[in-house]
């Protein structure tokens, strides 16, 4: 019994090993280990994307220059990320002057302004990639 007990604790263990918890918080510890400026954040209340039907739980705005960000948000979950993802790529193939660069991970949505250079833009979000 003890052998069969320690066997499952082992795998539990080692499985837990290889995962990756992705949280606001450690999208932040990357982008500062990557150099990116993270300064001026403002914390983002939890909100709903009406139209979507869908609960951002938190997030994190990091201004860039007066009219440009980089948004970290945590939904409730993956499907919902991904589903926000979609809806804003959409509208900014639709509209060029709503564009913005995107990416997900997980339940998290990391978010980049049009108005940022796409280099730029790419750095950003290569840190949840």
């Amino acid at each position: 019994m003890k052998k069969i007990i320690l066997s499952l604790l082992l795998i539990v263990l080692l499985s837990a090993c290889g995962s990756e918890t992705v949280t606001a918080q450690s999208i932040e510890e990357k982008l500062v280990k990557a150099g990116l400026d993270v300064a001026n954040k403002e914390a983002l209340e939890a909100d709903t994307m009406s139209l979507l039907g869908i609960t951002i739980k938190e997030g994190t705005r990091y201004p860039l220059n007066e009219k440009d960000s980089v948004r970290v948000l945590v939904f409730e979950s993956n499907k919902d990320a991904k589903t926000a993802k979609e809806a804003l790529d959409e509208l900014s193939e639709s509209a060029p002057m709503l564009l913005t660069y995107t990416e997900t991970k997980g339940n998290i949505l990391v978010q980049v302004t049009g108005g940022v250079e796409k280099s730029v833009a790419d750095k950003y979000l290569a840190v949840i990639k």
